[in-house]
């Protein structure tokens, strides 16, 4: 059995004309600004390395209000504009039907997935849906992903996903499982870690890992509901430990000392492959795996 994880703008759901007018809207009634291409909004949002508020309006960061005017336009939108891709559907019942727990790991805000699934009529086939908020992260982090796969009974796992942000999320989530190590023991067990002051992480066994970018109490012991003194992230650990080889990447590690939401002992022995999806906006990867129809999708999901 499998754990399939879909993204859902431009995996399952054609968004662009929704995402294009929503920002245009936006730009036209806050700032006085002319349209901008579709093509150009959505490469925008996919790439990583864009601040896409900046390229969008000009501005770092958003206020309140700002926020609130552009959720409004966005949850508008997505009624009346977003679709299924034809052949999802039949994917999805497929995935189902095999028996395998289905997903959607997606960076629209977490309140607004399910109604914008339920709209689509495959709400009902997902076990779990999962967006971004104060809590979880955004892609490229993978603690959404990791998230899934531990509240999931099945620990081989493939994402489905259309942008860079997708695959560095899932390629920082399997070499965080990768590097995994778990030693039994009673429930409690500490983590012995040791000061690393250049790279403000702290050391676990043969390498490090971050939290935010600060120590957790560098030179101490670790127990389950700890925090240090600067208030950072709680570590999970019930009767196991972690070790991260130091070559990890930080985004990687960070999920497990922030909102990651889940128990680290749920996640031995998980592995996570990529899929990169080019029915939407995709461009094929030179790095993971290319499904350029649905129909292809289906084969290499069967297949793992």
């Amino acid at each position: 059995m499998k754990t399939v994880i879909f993204d859902m703008d431009g995996t399952l759901l054609d968004s662009s004309r929704a995402i294009e007018i929503s920002v245009n809207n936006t730009r036209r009634e806050l700032y006085g600004l002319a349209p901008l291409q579709k093509n150009f909004i959505v490469h925008t949002i996919n790439d990583p390395s864009k601040n896409a508020f900046l390229e969008f309006y000009g501005k770092t960061e958003a206020s309140a209000e700002e926020l609130a005017f552009f959720e409004k336009e966005f949850v508008s939108n997505y009624r009346d504009f977003a679709v299924l891709y034809e052949g999802i559907e039949d994917l999805l019942h497929s995935c189902k039907k095999a028996g395998f727990f289905l997903a959607v790991a997606s960076n629209a805000p977490s309140y607004t997935l399910s109604a914008i699934l339920e709209k689509t009529g495959v709400r009902r086939l997902f076990d779990l849906v999962v967006g971004a908020d104060e809590q979880m992260p955004s892609k490229p982090n993978p603690a959404m992903l990791l998230h899934v796969i531990s509240r999931s009974p099945h620990k081989n796992a493939i994402f489905l996903g259309d942008s860079k942000k997708d695959e560095l999320a899932a390629l920082r989530g399997a070499e965080f499982l990768q590097n995994l190590e778990f030693q039994g023991g009673n429930d409690g067990e500490s983590l012995n870690a040791s000061r690393d002051t250049s790279r403000k992480n702290f050391s676990a066994s043969s390498g490090s890992l971050s939290s935010c970018g600060e120590n957790l109490n560098a030179d101490e012991k670790f127990r389950p509901n700890d925090t240090d003194a600067d208030g950072a992230a709680t570590l999970s650990f019930k009767g196991a430990k972690i070790s991260a080889k130091a070559e990890a990447t930080e985004s990687a590690q960070a999920a497990a000392a922030r909102c990651f939401q889940a128990n680290l002992a749920d996640l031995r022995g998980a592995k996570l492959e990529y899929l990169q999806v080019c029915w939407g906006f995709g461009e094929p990867s030179e790095l993971s795996r290319n499904a350029l129809s649905i129909a292809q999708a289906r084969e290499i999901i069967g297949g793992i």
